[in-house]
């Protein structure tokens, strides 16, 4: 899946959180490279922003895949674990985890472009 692609899942599941009631996610924006130009044809100061970038939206999409999964528990104790709610929460967990990844592996790709030891 290529730039666009992880963004297009990204926005979905950031539109699923804003409209699923997660006020903190307001503030979410997926990164924009710019175009859907691969990895490769970035220079390394480039590469080393939007590894930067993509390990930030990474860490944010780690904490609402916990928040949801928190919320799950919490649901689980007080509607049962059958509930929709609790599915649903679940289920959001795990997009959110899976579109954390996809962006991670996206991050891997600008890291390998930066020098040796320089910070990003």
């Amino acid at each position: 899946m290529g730039l666009h692609g992880t963004l297009k899942t990204t926005g979905v599941l950031i539109g699923l959180a804003l409209f699923g009631g997660c006020g903190d996610m307001t503030t979410y924006q997926p990164v924009n490279s710019g175009t859907d130009t691969p990895a490769g044809s970035f220079s390394q100061s480039q590469a080393a922003r939007l590894a930067w970038e993509y390990r930030k939206q990474t860490n944010e999409l780690h904490e609402a895949a916990r928040r949801y999964e928190l919320e799950a528990l919490v649901k689980a104790k007080t509607l049962g674990e059958d509930s929709d709610a609790v599915r649903r929460s679940r289920q959001l967990a795990k997009e959110f985890s899976a579109a954390a990844e996809q962006v991670d592996e996206r991050r891997f790709e600008y890291q390998r472009q930066v020098p040796h030891g320089q910070v990003y």
